[in-house]
């Protein structure tokens, strides 16, 4: 998680806040305080959902298309967890409302732009939206007067390509395509693309071109339209479905398709976009034109030249109006902090492998994911604070703070504490995943299950080792996200005593943490 979130209180942004969007897992709420920007509050229903989203968010901060995330926290008096984003002008639902896009080829094609630049960085990063809607489209108005479109609301995005099962119910009915509304669980990024073809088609029109309430009447009107396009190379869930229809219906579909939405749009100034739109909507996803090829197609040939800024995977996107910048530290006051860390553990007769352990999960989250926050004035807090959690782990003996008063002032060390916890918690829910490992009816089923041939005096160590590699998970970015935090667990397990997985999840995790 990067490090500028400073989970500040919702009363700092303001105290009266309005509700500005309602959905089935948050609500949205517009905060303004005196002399402060306006912002916008998601406030969670849901804990996972909350857990989810932040952690692609934060993995997609980097794209000028993306909403920003400003901060995040917990607020007391609600019980929810909630994240802060800037303030929008409006959605492009609004906007549809107030006629933005009404014969405004420029604006049509400026917003769709924008919508595919978000989405060529969300597919580089191995993601699915799963939701792409016109009120997830938010507009900011530019200090020129421009508008900049950016895509929010991460609760069901998803990570690709690992050949899993997703849920098919995804993506607003509007804008779902064949393979979700036939009930298939293995799709792939290329349903975004059919959900933007939509999009594409209701900023032209005003309206989606499958435009019913009911999930029968929709797949009817996608596979008359196109169910000329099935061959038999085509999908077998897609062949048997077109069967169903006679060649009347088919060419009744067509006709409507070439006459009355495609001959709309040519006359609404968008005739460049009809084979845009016919590479887009293909019933069968492998002939999806992809998003980096759409992004190259002659309908922006306004755009000149076409780039796709995808920005490197560890760059984040910093407005200067959100972030403050922080004096970086040299590798030479590292070491000559963890010298004197070596002294100061001899001093309290804590054991070798506590500093050892100390170094790897500084370097791990602090060094690698937390380095734009650690200064030279907080270093030494920061390795206190990771030295202490350690010891608990290892040692089930946290160093008393009246044994560092001398080092570092307590207040400090506890203060520092309170962040280390508070960003261990939005990664995974550490006290339900961490009691459950130390279950002592859990622990003696992972002994019977992996480790009966054991002696006691082996297996202890093999615990702690445990106990220090899934803490090394919780602090290792989103690579975990996907997972249930159990499953890790096992996996930590059978990482240690040096076990084969059995299942696909086993082996991939085992893989990661390796």
């Amino acid at each position: 998680m990067n490090s500028h979130y400073r989970h500040r209180p919702l009363e700092y942004y303001g105290k009266t806040p309005r509700k500005v969007g309602d959905g089935t897992y948050s609500r949205v709420y517009r905060y303004k305080a005196r002399k402060r920007q306006g912002v916008a509050v998601k406030v969670h229903k849901d804990t996972s959902t909350f857990i989810r989203e932040i952690g692609v968010m934060d993995d997609l901060q980097g794209c000028p298309y993306i909403v920003d995330m400003i901060d995040l926290g917990y607020d007391f008096k609600r019980k929810k967890f909630y994240h802060v984003m800037p303030l929008a002008e409006s959605d492009t639902f609004d906007q549809l409302k107030d006629g933005a896009f009404y014969e405004n080829p420029e604006t049509v094609k400026r917003c769709f732009y924008h919508l595919l630049q978000a989405l060529a960085f969300i597919h580089k990063k191995q993601y699915i939206h799963r939701d792409i809607k016109v009120e997830n489209i938010l507009a900011f108005r530019e200090e020129n007067g421009d508008m900049t479109y950016k895509l929010c609301d991460f609760g069901l995005t998803r990570k690709s390509g690992r050949g899993e099962c997703y849920t098919s119910y995804m993506v607003t009915l509007y804008y779902r395509p064949p393979e979700n509304l036939l009930e298939q669980n293995d799709y792939d990024q290329s349903i975004d693309m059919w959900s933007s073809a939509c999009i594409l088609i209701e900023l032209i029109l005003g309206s989606p071109p499958f435009d019913s309430t009911k999930t029968n009447e929709v797949l009817e009107m996608q596979l008359k339209a196109f169910g000329h396009q099935i061959t038999e190379d085509s999908p077998e869930y897609l062949r048997k479905v077109v069967k169903v229809l006679n060649d009347f219906e088919l060419k009744e579909g067509k006709e409507w398709w070439e006459t009355k939405i495609k001959t709309e749009i040519a006359e609404m100034g968008h005739p460049d976009a009809l084979d845009l739109i016919d590479q887009m909507f293909q019933l069968d996803p492998s002939k999806r034109i992809s998003v980096l090829d759409a992004l190259k197609h002659p309908y922006f040939h306004s755009y000149d030249p076409v780039s796709i800024p995808i920005m490197p995977v560890f760059k984040v996107w910093n407005p200067e109006d959100w972030r403050q910048k922080q004096t970086q530290i040299s590798p030479e006051e590292v070491k000559s902090h963890f010298v004197e860390l070596s002294y100061f553990l001899e001093d309290v007769e804590l054991e070798d492998v506590v500093f050892a352990k100390t170094w790897f999960l500084f370097v791990l989250f602090a060094l690698e994911d937390d380095e734009d926050h650690i200064t030279p004035k907080n270093l030494w807090s920061y390795i206190l604070v990771i030295c202490r959690l350690v010891s608990k782990l290892c040692c089930s003996y946290p160093i008393p703070l009246n044994r560092i008063t001398e080092s570092f002032a307590k207040s400090k060390v506890k203060e520092r504490a309170r962040y280390f916890l508070n960003k261990i918690n939005y990664r995974i829910n550490l006290y339900t995943a961490y009691d459950w490992l130390l279950e002592p009816r859990n622990v003696a089923n992972m002994r019977f299950k992996y480790g009966e041939e054991l002696t006691s005096e082996m297996w202890e160590p093999k615990m702690q080792e445990v106990k220090v590699l899934y803490l090394s998970s919780l602090l290792s970015g989103n690579t975990f996200y996907d997972y249930d935090s159990k499953d890790v667990i096992e996996a930590c397990w059978l990482r240690v005593l040096d076990i084969p997985g059995e299942t696909e999840i086993q082996r991939n995790l085992l893989k990661v943490l390796q």
